[in-house]
């Protein structure tokens, strides 16, 4: 993951191999993240380390498991709601919090019912 250099979301370059998206973190000291888009993940996953450096502490012992691509599964060790702005829009969204990730923070497409 990278850190952007203003607060100001930017596109990922045509030639960049990474699919993702500039999210602002709306907390004490705001900040920019790349966020990696994924329309197969239903729910949006953030990193332990990356959830501390948001806040101190986050709900733990909600427990969500979650069936990978390679049909292996991973559970949550707890949720963080966090204030964010992708473009112009400012939400309220919810992450669970993983032990490890392959990447920082998966931004999920929830499916509709």
């Amino acid at each position: 993951m990278r850190e952007a250099s203003s607060t100001t979301p930017k596109p990922i370059p045509d030639d960049s191999d990474e699919c993702g998206i500039t999210i602002t973190v709306l907390c004490k000291k705001p900040f920019s993240l790349l966020a990696l888009a994924d329309s197969g993940c239903t729910h949006s996953l953030i990193s332990k380390q990356m959830a501390l450096k948001i806040s101190k502490v986050f709900r733990s012992k909600i427990v969500l498991e979650i069936t990978c691509a390679d049909l292996g599964t991973i559970s949550s060790i707890g949720e963080l709601t966090i204030k964010i702005k992708i473009y112009t829009k400012v939400v309220q969204h919810k992450f669970y919090v993983m032990e490890k990730l392959p990447y920082p923070c998966f931004f999920g497409i929830p499916s509709k019912p």
